[in-house]
């Protein structure tokens, strides 16, 4: 079964489920990528960064230890493919 490829999936699916049952009516789709790059990481090229806010601006600096990551760059194949369900 598809939830079954990740732990990132299988909990994504659980929420969902959770989710669509207080409100069948659904939920907006905001960030395709993320979500495709939970089921597989591979997707996406990672970077540890520090988020930062200057002059009201956020922006991210490579910085190891943070435990926080952003991806910076991704396979735009895999990416459809895993968005469409194709193997």
């Amino acid at each position: 079964m598809v939830k079954d490829k990740s732990r990132a999936l299988t909990y994504i699916w659980q929420g969902m489920d959770v989710y669509l049952k207080k409100k069948p009516t659904g939920k907006k789709f905001h960030d395709p990528l993320a979500a495709c790059c939970a089921i597989d990481e591979s997707i996406g090229t990672w970077a540890e960064v520090e988020i930062y806010c200057k002059n009201h601006q956020w922006g991210a600096k490579l910085s190891s230890g943070t435990s926080t990551w952003i991806i910076t760059d991704y396979d735009h194949n895999k990416f459809i493919q895993t968005l469409l369900a194709v193997n």
